[in-house]
C-alpha cells in the first residue's frame, strides 16, 4: 500500500526481517483496527443505551454493562496482534503476542461473566432480606468461574509457549477427580446453598420443621443453614441435607387446618353421640379467629367411639393456634363434666388409675 503511494530506497531496507514499508503498513493496520474499534464500542454504546431507556427490561441494561466493560487495552492488544500478523516475526514474538492476548481476554471474560452472575444475582435478591448472603454467593460463584477460566486460559498459553499439555490435562483431570472425591461433602453443600439462595424455599426468619425438628432460620449459610429451636437451642443442618429433606414452612402459610381427635366410651347412648358435634361445633363458635369445619363420629376403635373434629385457625401465629386448641379442650372437658359423658381409654390405663 505505502509503495504505491512513497517510492524510496529506504523503504525497502530490511530490519529484524520486515523492510520499513513492512512496518509502516503494519502500524497503519493497528491505527486503523483501533479506531474502528473505538468508533464501534461508541456507537454500539449510544444505541443501545438510547434502545435500554424505551424498554422495561433489564437485559439490555446488562448488555451496555457489558459492552462498557471493555478496557481499552483488549482493543489495543486485539489491533497489535491483527497489524503485527502482517510482519515476518520469530517464533517468540508470536508466542508473546499470544500470550498476551490470552490474557486479556481471560481478563475480559471473568469480568463479564461477573457482570452475568452479579445480574442474576440481583434479580434474586430484590427487595429480600438477604441481599448479604446473597453477595457472598455470588462473589464465590465468581470466583470459581474465574479459576475455571485462568484454568484453561493456562493451559492455552502453555501450549503456545511449546508445552506438551496432553499429559497435563490428564494429570488436572485425575486429580480434579481426587480433590472431587475428597471435598465431596463441602461441594454438595455449596451447591446445595446455591439451590437455597435462588430458588429460596425458606429465608431467614422464617418459622420451619424439618424431620422432628421446628424452629426459626436464623442464618443461611455457604456450607449450612442455622435454625434457633422452639427451646432455645441452635441447630446446625448441613444445607445438603435442608434440600434434600422435606421442608415446611410455616411463614408461607396464612391458616391453619387443624385435626383433633379424642374418644367416647361405647357405653354412651346414640342420642348423646348424636349431640356431641352441635354442642362442640357451638363451643368452637365462642373462640375468636377459629372456624369449626366439621365434627363427626369417626369410627369405632378398639377401645372407644373415635371422634375427629376439624377447625380453621384464621392465623399461622403458633401461640394464637395452641391457645384456641386449649379453649376447644379445656371447653369439652366441661361439657363432659356437665353431660356425665365418659372418655375412653386404653384398657391399660384403666389398670393404672386402679
Amino acid at each position: 500500500m505505502i509503495n504505491n503511494i512513497i517510492v524510496g530506497a529506504y523503504l525497502e531496507k530490511v530490519y529484524f526481517g520486515n523492510t520499513i514499508a513492512q512496518y509502516i503498513d503494519a502500524l497503519l493496520y493497528f491505527v486503523i483496527f483501533l479506531a474502528i474499534l473505538f468508533v464501534l464500542q461508541r456507537f454500539l454504546m449510544a444505541h443501545f443505551k438510547r434502545f435500554a431507556k424505551k424498554t422495561k427490561t433489564e437485559f439490555d441494561d446488562v448488555f451496555v454493562e457489558f459492552v462498557q466493560s471493555i478496557r481499552p487495552r483488549l482493543y489495543i492488544i486485539l489491533s497489535l496482534y491483527i497489524a503485527l500478523h502482517t510482519l515476518n516475526l520469530s517464533v517468540v514474538v508470536q508466542s508473546g503476542i499470544n500470550i498476551i492476548l490470552i490474557v486479556i481476554v481471560i481478563f475480559q471474560i471473568t469480568r463479564s461473566a461477573q457482570i452475568i452472575i452479579e445480574f442474576f444475582a440481583k434479580k434474586v435478591s430484590s427487595g429480600t432480606e438477604e441481599d448479604e448472603h446473597i453477595k457472598s454467593a455470588t462473589h464465590l460463584l465468581s470466583t470459581i468461574v474465574s479459576i475455571v477460566v485462568w484454568i484453561f486460559g493456562i493451559m492455552m498459553i502453555l501450549s503456545n509457549i511449546g508445552v506438551n499439555i496432553t499429559s497435563l490435562v490428564a494429570g488436572v483431570g485425575i486429580g480434579g477427580i481426587a480433590i472431587a472425591f475428597a471435598v465431596k461433602e463441602m461441594l454438595s453443600d455449596l451447591f446445595a446453598s446455591f439451590s437455597i439462595y435462588f430458588d429460596k424455599p425458606f429465608k431467614a426468619g422464617d418459622a420451619v420443621k424439618i424431620g422432628d425438628d421446628v424452629g426459626v432460620v436464623k442464618k443461611i449459610g455457604i456450607k449450612t443453614t442455622r435454625i434457633v429451636s422452639r427451646t432455645g437451642e441452635e441447630l446446625v443442618v448441613s444445607n445438603q441435607d435442608m434440600t434434600s429433606s422435606r421442608v415446611h414452612n410455616y411463614k408461607t402459610m396464612d391458616y391453619r387446618n387443624v385435626r383433633s381427635y379424642f374418644h367416647v366410651s361405647f357405653d354412651t347412648s346414640a342420642d348423646v353421640l348424636r349431640q356431641i358435634p352441635d354442642d362442640i361445633a357451638e363451643i368452637i363458635a365462642q373462640i375468636e379467629h377459629v372456624e369449626c369445619k366439621r365434627v363427626h363420629l369417626k369410627e369405632f376403635g378398639e377401645w372407644g367411639l373415635l371422634f375427629e373434629i376439624m377447625y380453621v385457625v384464621d392465623s399461622r401465629d403458633y401461640t394464637l393456634h395452641i391457645n384456641a386448641q386449649h379453649a376447644i379442650n379445656i371447653g369439652i372437658k366441661e361439657m363432659f363434666d356437665n353431660k356425665k359423658i365418659e372418655f375412653a381409654c386404653p384398657p391399660d390405663m384403666k389398670e393404672r388409675r386402679l
